[in-house]
C-alpha cells in the first residue's frame, strides 16, 4: 500500500517536469484586453503580439465577455414567464380549492334540507327531496370533475391533500 503512494507521489512530481509546457502567445485589442492562447490563429483579429516577459507558466485566462442584451432578454422573458406559470398554477389551484368548498357546502346543504323534508314530511316535501337528491348528485358529479382535472396537472401535494380533505364531506353515491 505504501509502494502505491510513493509511486502516485513520484508520478504526479516527475511527469510535470518531463513533459513540455505548451508555448504560449499573447496579444493585446484595441480596448488593451489580454488574450492568451497557445495557437496565434486564436486571435481576434487587430489584435496585436505582446512581448511582455511570462508570468512563469501561469494560468491565464480569455476574458468573459458580457452577455449579449437579447440573450439576457430572454433570460429575463424565461423568468417571468416561469413566474406567469407559477402565478398562474397558484391562482388554478385556489380556484379548485374554493369550487371543492362551494360543492361540499351544495352538498351539506341539499342533505339538510333532504332530512329536513323527511322529519316534516308532506306533500310538498316530495318536490323538496328530489330536488335535495339532484343537488347531491350534482355536488358528487362535480367532485368527480374535479379530481378528474386535478389528476392532469402536478399540484403541491399539500394542496393536494387540502382539496381530498374538503371533498371527503360529499360521500360517493350509495351504488358505488
Amino acid at each position: 500500500m505504501v509502494r502505491w503512494a510513493v509511486l502516485t507521489v513520484l508520478f504526479w512530481v516527475l511527469v510535470p517536469a518531463v513533459v513540455p509546457a505548451a508555448e504560449v502567445h499573447r496579444c493585446r485589442d484595441e480596448q488593451g484586453r489580454l488574450f492568451v492562447t497557445d495557437d496565434p490563429g486564436k486571435f481576434p483579429p487587430g489584435c496585436e503580439p505582446v512581448t511582455e516577459p511570462g508570468d512563469g507558466g501561469a494560468l491565464s485566462v480569455l476574458p468573459v465577455a458580457e452577455p449579449e442584451p437579447a440573450a439576457r432578454n430572454n433570460a429575463e422573458a424565461a423568468a417571468e414567464r416561469e413566474r406567469a406559470e407559477r402565478a398562474e398554477r397558484q391562482a388554478r389551484i385556489a380556484s379548485w380549492k374554493s369550487e371543492a368548498r362551494d360543492l361540499a357546502a351544495l352538498y351539506q346543504e341539499a342533505e339538510t334540507r333532504r332530512n329536513q323534508a323527511y322529519r316534516r314530511w308532506s306533500y310538498s316535501s316530495r318536490e323538496v327531496v328530489q330536488e335535495s337528491l339532484a343537488q347531491m348528485e350534482e355536488a358528487r358529479t362535480g367532485k368527480e370533475s374535479l379530481l378528474r382535472e386535478m389528476d392532469r396537472v402536478f399540484i403541491p401535494g399539500p394542496d393536494r391533500e387540502e382539496i381530498h380533505r374538503i371533498l371527503e364531506a360529499i360521500p360517493p353515491a350509495s351504488g358505488s
